[in-house]
């Protein structure tokens, strides 16, 4: 994260906003990739419940 990045200048905090969402993509996929399986197969369950709600 770029600790130079002027806020009051912007129009929005672009840069940083990307770098924090790099960062969180990146923790939740080392902790996703931890129970691979099972995870995957909680998502699709999930989805299966959503989808059938409708």
């Amino acid at each position: 994260m770029s600790g130079i990045e002027n806020h009051y200048d912007k129009i929005s905090s672009f840069s940083t906003r990307m770098t924090l969402l790099y960062i969180l993509d990146t923790l939740y996929a080392i902790y996703f990739k931890q129970n691979y399986e099972k995870n995957t197969q909680y998502k699709k369950d999930t989805y299966h419940k959503m989808t059938l709600q409708k």
